[in-house]
């Protein structure tokens, strides 16, 4: 272990960097999530749509909104290439995917209702686009 005091505020000032990356990322994920979450329980609700069609368009509405805040707010990236904007697609492609499987198992394997097992759908969302997007989107 390296005892030296710069070594150690290196090391503190990476952390730290670290957890305002994540409280940032959950703070734009809770803005993006209400919205995403209202527009499936209005396509569930009264657009009368199944559990994961009302996902779908929650997700395409949230989509433009949550690329923007990612590049911007969340990891600081002020240029805009398109080689971001695709590597963001695909992440979301693959999270989403995620989503919507575990949204089908829980909804018709397990018989959780729609309403509370997207709740849970959401957090497995949550944990693999954000390692994404730091990873691999904004690297």
């Amino acid at each position: 272990m390296n005892s030296n005091p710069e070594y150690l505020e290196i090391r503190l000032s990476g952390a730290f960097k670290e957890v305002s990356v994540a409280l940032r990322y959950t703070l734009a994920g809770f803005i993006n999530t209400i919205v995403g979450y209202v527009v499936f329980w209005v396509m569930l609700t009264w657009g009368n749509l199944s559990p994961n069609a009302s996902n779908a368009v929650g997700y395409a509405v949230a989509l433009s909104l949550a690329f923007h805040l990612n590049r911007r707010y969340v990891f600081d990236v002020r240029s805009y290439k398109a080689s971001h904007y695709i590597k963001f697609i695909f992440s979301f492609a693959i999270s989403f995917g995620s989503n919507q499987l575990v949204l089908w198992w829980f909804v018709f394997g397990v018989g959780v209702r729609p309403e509370l097992a997207q709740i849970v759908s959401m957090i497995f969302y949550t944990i693999i686009f954000y390692a994404f997007n730091r990873l691999f989107v904004y690297r």
